[in-house]
């Protein structure tokens, strides 16, 4: 499919209208009324929308994003899992919402608002529509370059903090701790408070609307490969006083790779032990997207910490946001020795399971994985479908698989695919719904974590990570 990519998963789609066709009664651009009496309005006996018939639907008003907007209703109503989309009137919809596109002319932040409306029907993570511009939007110079800070939003104490002040051996200068209040002159406060009003206006989840808060603020940090960008911050080394730092670019190491338009991603894998105790020999790996050619290095890792006599692994997927669903498999089949099931993805026609062969070599040591409102799509998967494997039954005792985290992930788990629209718009669309093998689901709240453990801001100044001090106090187990 032309200018489409699939994301999350590595699935290629190919999926039509089936059943017989007949013609659809359509609706009355008159009697919208009557759909608003009912909102929204949903279809007699949950119809299926398989047998509707497009080339037979009547044209919708013009406008400079009519044409996007159809798009987006047939894609979505085409490929989406469900083919009843939830009940909907979805036929009456396009009537409904196409009036209002057109009504917004020349406007994309309107128009987009109305598609956006729509798919907000639905639910559901992975299903929004990116305008080609935001009219008066703030216009960043970004690049492939990056601040070399990594933050976070701290919602109960309404602030964004630094939480590593240094990536990849760079170093920032500003001090872990530190309330960064703007980038290049942006409040990046207003930034966080614009997404609250967005997604609580809509009613949305609050797990989606921190990671959505994460995704924007680490947008900001980019700039050009010679760049620099001048952050303030409130210096908690100074008693919070006012500062400023103009701070070089650094363009991230690792072997760079792409999703579909997702282009030149720069993929990391860590690995390192993080105690070596006398029969405690704890190994941490991490690494920041689910891409295939990742697996070899994931597998030298954990192969390097097993020759090193590693007893536990902590696998940290915080700000981990996804990949490739099926690089999960491989990944998985070095942790469980016997045959298992991480759950199983519904498709509009099929459904494929996420099954891994036995492995008598695998590692099976007890593991803890770390997540945060980062942690997304595949991670999710991942987390969620070792965990109800069982894996204990396996050989690594009653602490096979626990989740730790300050809170549960990002809730944005079902495979998606993402298309170009005819005004240059975007539109990422839901393919598919996951379950475990016990038929826990990550959409939505998210993978809840085992073991729950607050962070403040005093533990990032004092250097902190008391996250992974829960991991690790667990996998050394009762004293």
């Amino acid at each position: 499919m032309r200018g489409a990519s699939l994301v999350v998963l590595g699935l290629g789609l190919g999926l039509g209208l089936g059943g017989c066709k007949r013609e659809p009664k359509q609706p009355d651009p008159s009697s919208l009324a009557e759909l608003e009496a009912e909102w929204p309005p949903h279809s007699a006996a949950c119809r299926s929308w398989n047998d509707l018939d497009i080339s037979t639907l009547d044209p919708l008003p013009a406008g400079a994003h009519v044409e996007a907007f159809d798009q987006v209703w047939r894609t979505v109503g085409t490929k989406h899992y469900d083919p009843t989309l939830a009940c909907l009137d979805w036929l009456g919809l396009r009537a409904h919402y196409g009036a209002k596109v057109a009504e917004a002319g020349d406007d994309a932040t309107a128009a987009y608002a109305a598609i956006n409306e729509l798919l907000g029907l639905l639910d559901q993570s992975h299903l929004h529509a990116t305008a080609p511009h935001q009219a008066g939007a703030r216009t960043r110079e970004t690049g492939p370059a990056s601040v070399p800070i990594a933050l976070r939003w701290l919602p109960l104490e309404h602030a964004v903090v630094v939480v590593d002040e240094a990536v990849d051996g760079y170093a920032s200068g500003i001090p872990r701790g530190a309330i960064v209040t703007s980038v290049a002159g942006e409040s990046i406060t207003q930034v966080a408070e614009q997404i609250v009003e967005e997604v609580d206006g809509r009613g949305g989840r609050a797990t989606e609307r921190a990671f959505m808060i994460a995704r924007a603020i680490n947008a900001t940090l980019s700039c050009p490969s010679d760049g620099s960008k001048r952050i303030g911050f409130l210096d908690p080394q100074h008693d919070d006083e006012p500062s400023e730092l103009e701070i070089p670019c650094f363009v991230p190491e690792g072997e760079r790779l792409s999703l579909g338009n997702l282009r030149d991603l720069p993929t990391t894998v860590e690995w390192r032990m993080l105690s070596e105790v006398p029969q405690e020999k704890l190994g941490y790996l991490a690494f920041n997207f689910w891409m295939l050619p990742m697996a070899p290095r994931i597998q030298a890792g954990i192969d390097e910490l097993r020759e090193a006599g590693m007893t536990g692994l902590v696998i940290d997927l915080r700000g981990n946001p996804g990949g490739i669903g099926s690089m999960s498999i491989p990944i998985a089949r070095m942790l469980v020795r016997e045959g298992a099931n991480l759950g199983r993805m519904q498709m509009r026609e099929f459904n494929q399971e996420f099954k891994v062969e036995p492995n008598p070599e695998a590692f099976t040591g007890p593991l803890a994985i770390l997540v945060d409102e980062g942690t997304a799509s595949t991670s999710e998967i991942f987390a969620i479908g070792l965990r109800d494997t069982d894996r204990s039954r396996f050989g690594a005792g009653d602490r096979g698989v626990v989740i730790v985290g300050a809170g549960p992930s990002a809730g944005m788990a079902l495979p998606s695919m993402i298309e170009s629209l005819p005004d240059g718009g975007l539109i990422q669309y839901v393919v598919g719904d996951y379950h475990s093998a016990k038929g826990t689901a990550a959409e939505g709240e998210g993978v809840i974590p085992d073991i729950v453990v607050e962070q403040t801001r005093a533990d990032f100044i004092a250097g902190r990570d008391p996250v992974l001090d829960a991991a690790v106090e667990h996998l050394r187990g009762p004293d």
